[in-house]
């Protein structure tokens, strides 16, 4: 199989694949499979594939691209942003969502003046 035509897609999104973005470069999701058993390409996780290569993929790239709207935080960030030197264990992230209106000042005070409980949306 000729796999140069395949890994320019990998290239072309950092060595990381979302099968949507390999299907929309006009290729069929059966030859991830192919790729996997000849051990050119490994899942990470539903949907999302590595290209295998001598060069590694940071932590940071592969967590943007399986939570793009996550948010890098506490010893991570510290880390990530070189404020220390001492790898964290593990990634801590946050995910925010927020619904799609705007608060106005008056739902906060309605929502905290008469008690401390946490905002209602």
């Amino acid at each position: 199989m000729d796999c140069e035509k395949y890994k320019k897609v990998f290239d072309e999104n950092n060595g990381i694949v979302k099968l949507s973005d390999f299907t929309d470069a006009g290729y069929h999701n059966t030859v991830i499979d192919r790729l996997i058993r000849e051990g050119k390409v490994i899942k990470l996780r539903a949907g999302f594939y590595e290209w295998q290569s001598e060069d590694v993929i940071s932590d940071a790239v592969i967590i943007n691209k399986l939570y793009p709207d996550a948010i890098i935080c506490m010893d991570s960030a510290l880390y990530f942003y070189d404020y220390t030197e001492r790898a964290p264990g593990h990634f801590t992230k946050a995910s925010i969502t927020l619904k799609a209106r705007s608060l106005s000042s008056a739902d906060f005070v309605s929502n905290f003046s008469d008690s401390r409980d946490a905002l209602t949306l």
